[in-house]
């Protein structure tokens, strides 16, 4: 009876093992379920933006300003920067994303999405590899800097694919597999006449040349 007691014992602690396993594993289906007070929003750190046809079109009329009426500099709210920071993404990783989205944070970004796994290498998703679906969600984080006039560089210091981080070399073959160059960032397009950036939890400010 003691051996069948321990037997027990031993199949109950793999069993919960097992569930703790699948349930970080698939967390991101199971935590949609939560109450969203319970489980936190991307909003708690920086304001969330999603791109659009009208946030985009009120964020070039507002360039426009720093061009045609002299003004200095031009705020963004988290839609229209969203929607500008997506324009200017790489065509070839840009059009690998669905349901994107921007959480503004402190000089960084943090940009979330669907990503087609299948452009990832498999050795650069260790344990993964064998569970990773074709279409997974991704987090691209790291800050920004202004590069050259119209043009931003984005550094992403942290890659996670449904919840697990990737490590340096997974983000770097990541970025290679995607737009051919093997670095740890991408560089974004900004319209023309804007000149600097700079990015804050609730909005981004652009900056034009100096008159």
């Amino acid at each position: 009876m003691r051996c069948l007691g321990r037997l027990v014992q031993l199949v109950g602690l793999l069993v919960l093992v097992l569930a703790l396993i699948l349930a970080w594993m698939f967390r991101d289906r199971w935590m949609g379920w939560l109450p969203e007070s319970w489980r936190g929003t991307a909003s708690e750190a920086g304001l969330v933006g999603r791109p659009g046809e009208r946030a985009l079109q009120s964020a070039r009329d507002k360039v426009d300003s720093l061009n045609g009426w002299r003004a200095d500099s031009v705020l963004l709210d988290a839609n229209e920067a969203a929607s500008l920071i997506g324009d200017g993404l790489e065509p070839a990783f840009r059009g690998r994303l669905d349901s994107l989205q921007v959480e503004l944070g402190d000089g960084r970004i943090a940009l979330a999405g669907i990503l087609r796994t299948d452009v990832l290498p498999t050795q650069s998703l260790g344990p993964l590899e064998s569970v990773v679906r074709p279409r997974e969600p991704v987090v691209a984080e790291g800050p920004v800097r202004p590069l050259e006039a119209g043009k931003m560089f984005w550094e992403i210091d942290r890659l996670t694919v449904r919840g697990v981080p990737l490590p340096q070399g997974g983000i770097r073959a990541m970025i290679e597999n995607t737009v051919g160059r093997r670095q740890l960032g991408l560089p974004i397009l900004l319209p023309e006449g804007v000149v600097g950036l700079a990015v804050t939890p609730d909005r981004v400010v652009l900056y034009g040349a100096p008159r």
